[in-house]
């Protein structure tokens, strides 16, 4: 007799666990926002600028993740800035230096010849300019110290990088691509050098 009824206390015990697990069920997590990456406002007056140091036919990548950086590339004390453009079209008779430390340092002709290499490559598009600035009001000044436009650099990222590179001090720009290539973009005193694997370092 004890066994039967302890039986059917178990029994309705069970029944009324199951009733109560199904009347309160578990929630769901609730889905949380995807982060949203921040893109930087570029300058006020930085289209004008480009416009007007290096002409209709450059213009500033805006749906680049980082359009550009300032920083003091070449340790005079007045601001700089390297931004990332569209080049339809380049000349070595700008008023402004083209460039081509990558090939440069492959040991390639001179600037005149890499400036015709076609490529496939998309991380080639685009290139960068180089406002080297004047005075307090840096690469903004009607005046700027030096003009450059790098081109056939690889890259998909760039950032700025404080790095010591032969005992010396510099303030640079670090390359990243697909392919996994780092490398940095740095002022020697009188010109851009191109560095592969330093941004590693």
């Amino acid at each position: 007799m004890r066994s039967l009824l302890l039986t059917s206390v178990v029994t309705l015990l069970s029944v009324t666990a199951a009733v109560a697990q199904d009347s309160n069920p578990i929630s769901a997590p609730t889905p949380q926002p995807t982060a949203q990456v921040e893109k930087k406002s570029l300058p006020a007056g930085l289209q004008d600028v480009v416009k007007k140091d290096f002409g209709d036919d450059i213009t500033v990548d805006t749906s680049f993740p980082t359009p550009f950086l300032e920083a003091d590339f070449n340790g005079d004390g007045s601001p700089d800035i390297a931004i990332v453009v569209h080049a339809k079209g380049v000349s070595t008779k700008g008023d402004y230096k083209l460039i081509d430390p990558y090939d440069e340092y492959f040991g390639y002709g001179g600037v005149k010849i890499t400036s015709q290499f076609e490529t496939d490559d998309v991380t080639q598009k685009h290139a960068v300019l180089i406002i080297h600035g004047n005075g307090p009001e840096g690469w903004r000044s009607a005046q700027p110290k030096e003009k450059f436009v790098v081109i056939n650099m690889p890259f998909d990222n760039i950032k700025l990088m404080n790095a010591r590179i032969k005992k010396k001090s510099v303030t640079g720009i670090t390359t990243h691509d697909a392919t996994g290539l780092s490398a940095i973009l740095f002022w020697t005193g009188k010109k851009y050098h191109w560095e592969p694997g330093a941004a590693d370092e």
